[in-house]
């Protein structure tokens, strides 16, 4: 219900997230120190596998993902709950936590979340097919610690929807909340404690969002504005 609540409430700040960095959206967090929402960053250990363009952004809401060792099973277990859940698949990132070393996913799966319509896959773990996936005619974004041709097996079911810990510094991410990556990485944006009462979250969180984004965009402007000052001949200490 979370999942399907976030994607509804939030589809215009998805909009206004086309336009801002993961590295301005840290920083406006940085800056505002709010309590809610928090900005994880899921660090350097898990990049870009895709084709880098500097237009290809991942925006979407997190479904979680739990894979047992060395087994891709949660992600058929996904491939199956989004089946059954056809209006969930627009906007959804997979986010993976696996354990073992084995590759848990490749260009076949990549190609065919993106014919679904979904808007990417962050993986805490191995995939393979890294050519594959940067040869698709439409970038699909796929983020991963690592790359390795051997997979494991499909046998065991996983999880779906439940929390997991990603990165080196083990951001929780919880299905519902917003994925933001670029050519920087992939931050997790937490909107609310699970604890606040449900009859405030959607006013509170949208309130506190605005807040977030309107900082977020007041850094990127500034950079824009120091970035031709530089380019005009001015150095940076004399434009800080």
């Amino acid at each position: 219900k979370r999942f399907m609540k976030t994607m509804k409430c939030f589809r215009k700040t998805f909009q206004r997230l086309q336009g801002i960095s993961s590295s301005s959206l840290a920083d406006a967090y940085r800056n505002l120190n709010p309590a809610w929402p928090t900005v994880g960053s899921l660090g350097s250990s898990i990049n870009p596998v895709h084709k880098i363009d500097r237009n290809t952004r991942l925006i979407g809401t997190a479904l979680t993902v739990e894979c047992y060792a060395n087994n891709y099973g949660g992600l058929v277990s996904a491939m199956q709950y989004l089946r059954q859940n056809t209006g969930s698949i627009e906007e959804t990132v997979l986010c993976v936590r696996t354990h073992g070393t084995k590759s848990v996913a490749g260009s076949l799966m990549s190609a065919d979340f993106s014919r679904q319509g979904m808007q990417g896959l962050v993986v805490d773990g191995n995939i393979r097919d890294a050519s594959g996936i940067r040869a698709m005619k439409q970038i699909f974004p796929v983020y991963a610690r690592g790359i390795q041709p051997s997979a494991g097996k499909g046998d065991m079911p996983g999880t779906v929807g439940e929390p997991i810990c990603m990165g080196e510094e083990n951001v929780v991410v919880e299905t519902g909340d917003i994925i933001v990556g670029d050519d920087d990485g992939v931050v997790v944006i937490k909107l609310m404690s699970n604890s606040v009462a449900a009859p405030e979250t959607e006013s509170i969180a949208s309130d506190r969002m605005e807040r977030l984004l309107a900082e977020a965009e007041r850094i990127e402007a500034r950079e824009e504005a120091v970035l031709k000052e530089i380019e005009d001949g001015n150095a940076l200490l004399d434009c800080l």
